[in-house]
């Protein structure tokens, strides 16, 4: 038992609905144990989301390229503008242990710390499964992490083989759904089918398959839209085909979509049945996951693996995938024998018109079953996980951080000059090592031992992307 409480601010950002889900899974799992006092924090950027659904979601090739050969100091200049409100909150909260589910606030809390010689535990816990790109792994030593945090085997070889970092410095713990949806699922898996349609107030029949087309919080859900477009046009010559199916859209805050499947609903009777949900609480959506017979999957992460195998819905079908660090979520899915990915609409359409055999569904059920006592026993290791963090890292200098949070980080005080050059010569190293050495009180921008690495990084950038 430790001998006092441990401040942990656990903090996130929208960057897709993973990173949240992540933080709020670890707030609840570490709650109920009275050695921990925490605190949540919400980053309110938004560019992380909006460049995802507006580049990255649309361009998985390139984004695949990015995430795995982009050095990520260049990524990570985009940090800098979250330093103003990361050093707000350690100055409000003073956290013992701080856990960031994003690399971009990792690197802005691991700034913060490093300019201001603050002694808080900087901890990186990283969402996704499988080998972690170097794009999204914060190297430079004003961004690096004091720890990290994964929940798949395969993330941690990686980081240690490819991206050097001390294999005793990261933790390998257990995820599942949330404790509040699983208290969701509890308080309804028994209800038939006939009572959720009627709660959850959707237009649905408890005598169709219902398949649930869901791409996390909507941002690319319009990826789904020439499998639906397939989907309607097969409906409208085949009329047993639409009497055997239903489909949930859950467009999310994707409004513009929604409105969308709205309007052809209206205009063509072979779009009836398929359905858009907007934005909905988490309990509808279990509700929605419950009576779901399997989900059509548009992104993959996993927060949705774990709902879904939490609710019983499968097995999955994966339709699409944005590369990068989804394509190791679902080598993990197919590992696991969770479902299958079916990229073209034609070979989708060929599954719905076989449908999902009890057998499969009860293969399904019996591999979930055995994964999910796995990994709840890692997870009841969680707390236990995070003192140990503490104790291994927390520095004796902590007791002085009071006095150094009386600092102040101002990047207005940056001559323009300055920063026209370090971006001009696209030296993201310079800019980082710049920003924290000015509020150091010295004043070598440039005089730094990151300028001759200039030509090495962008050989290597260009080398892997001709390869």
């Amino acid at each position: 038992m430790q001998e006092k409480k441990i401040v942990v601010g656990l903090a996130s950002i929208w960057a897709g609905g993973g990173h949240h889900a992540l933080r709020d899974y670890l707030f609840e799992e570490l709650l109920p144990h009275q050695e921990f006092d925490l605190f949540r924090f919400d980053h309110s950027d938004k560019s992380y989301d909006q460049f995802n659904d507006a580049f990255l979601g649309k361009f998985p090739d390139l984004f695949d390229i990015i995430y795995n050969n982009i050095p990520n100091e260049y990524p990570a200049v985009s940090a800098l503008h979250l330093v103003e409100e990361c050093e707000r909150f350690i100055k409000d909260v003073n956290p013992d242990v701080l856990i960031a589910t994003n690399y971009g606030l990792s690197s802005a809390f691991a700034l913060v710390k490093k300019t201001l010689k603050l002694n808080f535990v900087n901890v990186y816990a990283i969402p996704d499964y499988g080998r972690v790109g170097i794009a999204a792994f914060p190297a430079n030593p004003y961004l690096k992490p004091d720890h990290v945090l994964v929940f798949d085997t395969e993330a941690k070889k990686g980081i240690v083989s490819e991206l050097n970092f001390p294999k005793n410095d990261i933790s390998v713990s257990g995820y599942v759904a949330k404790q509040s949806f699983i208290k969701y699922v509890a308080e309804n898996e028994k209800k038939s089918k006939e009572e959720l349609i009627a709660e959850v107030g959707l237009p649905l029949a408890a005598n169709k398959t219902t398949y649930l087309v869901t791409g996390g919080a909507g941002g690319v859900i319009n990826k789904a839209d020439p499998l639906l477009k397939k989907i309607a046009a097969l409906q409208k010559k085949d009329a047993a085909f639409k009497q055997k199916n239903q489909y949930l859209i859950i467009t999310g805050k994707n409004e513009k979509y929604f409105k969308k499947i709205t309007k052809a609903r209206a205009k063509s009777p072979e779009w009836s049945n398929i359905i858009p949900v907007g934005w909905i609480n988490h309990e509808t959506y279990a509700k929605l996951q419950l009576l779901a017979d399997a989900p059509i999957l548009i992104t993959i992460a996993p927060a949705t693996i774990n709902e879904l195998l939490e609710a019983k819905c499968g097995p999955f079908i994966i339709h699409h995938s944005r590369k990068a660090q989804e394509q190791a979520n679902v080598d993990f899915v197919l590992q696991k024998k969770f479902g299958v990915f079916v990229p073209r609409a034609k070979e989708v359409i060929k599954l719905l018109l076989k449908g999902i055999s009890a057998k499969k569904n009860q293969d399904f059920i019996t591999r979930t079953e055995v994964y999910r006592q796995e990994r709840m026993k890692k997870k009841e290791l969680l707390p236990a996980e995070i003192c140990a963090i503490y104790n291994k890292h927390i520095s004796p200098k902590r007791k002085n951080d009071k006095k150094n949070l009386k600092f102040k980080l101002d990047i207005t005080k940056l001559l323009t000059r300055d920063l026209f050059m370090i971006f001009l010569m696209m030296l993201p190293a310079s800019i980082i090592y710049g920003y924290a050495q000015y509020y150091k009180q010295k004043s070598a921008l440039f005089k730094n031992k990151y300028m001759g690495a200039l030509y090495n990084t962008w050989h290597k950038f260009w080398s892997a992307v001709i390869d």
